[in-house]
């Protein structure tokens, strides 16, 4: 399957259970804010042997509600976007738990821009939610990010409720990234919690910038 060009995200998977999405290919860079997949409070999701070539997110995993989004799985997938090919939270209102991206191939994107990318792997608890037990494994990149592993645990005052106050900071915890290869990079590296709010237990293993 080929999908293309959508008006923003081609997809938003959005509280469901027991997706397997395999081989499809992804091309959507017509208008900015062009995710590929999202994947928003679900359960057991598979993403496999797919290509992704995205202006801004390639298969964000995320939470819009307060609803978990747990045992999620992208493995020997192909990916290329001008911001974060592999990302975890910042919309964050839920808990997100057991996420695993593996075997990642990321490549220069063929949106033409003078800057760096961002952030070739991203996570990050800013909406009040909470993410445990992150898997990022053998993740090859074969061009240039301004920081290509970027950690955080911040409060952006981002309520998705407007008649109430914002939610209060949650955690972020056991994190392992390992095999990671990066060829070059302004910041190597970025790790941040809050004053009264680490992040807990980040392991890095095995990662060349």
């Amino acid at each position: 399957i080929n999908l293309m060009q959508a008006p923003q995200w081609l997809g938003h998977i959005k509280g469901c259970p027991n997706v397997h999405i395999n081989a499809v290919i992804i091309y959507n860079q017509c208008f900015g804010s062009n995710d590929g997949f999202d994947v928003d409070c679900c359960r057991n999701v598979l993403v496999e042997n797919c290509n992704f070539d995205t202006n801004d997110d390639c298969v964000p995993v995320k939470t819009h509600s307060e609803s978990i989004c747990s045992d999620i799985i992208l493995s020997n997938c192909i990916m290329a976007n001008y911001k974060r090919p592999v990302k975890i939270g910042n919309e964050s209102l839920g808990p997100i738990v057991n996420v695993r991206f593996q075997n990642i191939v990321v490549n220069q994107s063929s949106f033409g821009f003078s800057q760096l990318p961002l952030n070739a792997i991203y996570v990050a608890i800013a909406d009040g939610g909470s993410a445990d037990s992150i898997f990022i494994d053998s993740i090859q990149v074969n061009t240039l990010y301004t920081t290509p592993v970027f950690v955080r645990l911040c409060q952006r005052n981002n309520g998705y409720d407007t008649t109430g106050p914002p939610p209060s900071v949650k955690y972020l915890r056991n994190v392992s990234i390992s095999n990671v290869v990066c060829p070059g990079t302004i910041i190597p590296c970025s790790i941040s919690g809050l004053q009264g709010y680490d992040v807990q237990n980040i392991y890095l293993r095995n990662i060349s910038v």
